[in-house]
């Protein structure tokens, strides 16, 4: 979206602040989807293309320095039904250094399940060996900075 078009959707917005009506004021392109409605229905319409347009159009553009990354590995194991997870978070959370979550993640694994990376990643090879392509998904990219895995 060009400054011009911003310019544009910021005096419709002014004007349907202020109870005024906008459709002489939209792009014609715009003009060409409300045009066949009654006026509230063509103000309606305005309302919803303007939303969107600055929903899609007003996000930031990624950095650059982002860079692609193949997805994490399926593991062997199934992931711990969703209905669980909320007690695994809670005894993770209780704990309270590495070695006590990697017996909680222990003896998960000896269960037959693994843990949603968005509750638990493992950091070092202490980890049951069921982890080892997330441990070897991680390590492929140790020559880059990234944020620590207890952050994830």
């Amino acid at each position: 979206m060009n400054e011009s078009e911003q310019t544009g959707l910021a005096t419709m917005r002014d004007c349907w602040i202020t109870g005024g009506a906008t459709f002489d004021l939209a792009p014609t392109d715009w003009k060409t989807i409300a045009g066949d409605a009654s006026p509230d229905e063509q103000e309606r319409r305005l309302l919803a293309i303007a939303a969107q347009a600055l929903d899609v159009a007003l996000r930031p553009a990624a950095p650059k320095m982002l860079k692609r990354r193949p997805p994490l590995p399926r593991l062997a194991l199934p992931m711990l039904p969703e209905r669980l997870r909320p007690l695994l978070r809670a005894a993770l959370k209780h704990a309270v250094d590495a070695r006590r979550k990697t017996r909680v993640v222990t003896l998960v694994a000896s269960r037959g399940f693994v843990l949603h990376p968005m509750d638990w990643m493992p950091s070092d090879q202490n980890s049951p060996d069921v982890y080892a392509p997330w441990i070897d998904w991680h390590a492929s990219f140790d020559g880059e900075r990234h944020a620590p895995l207890e952050k994830l």
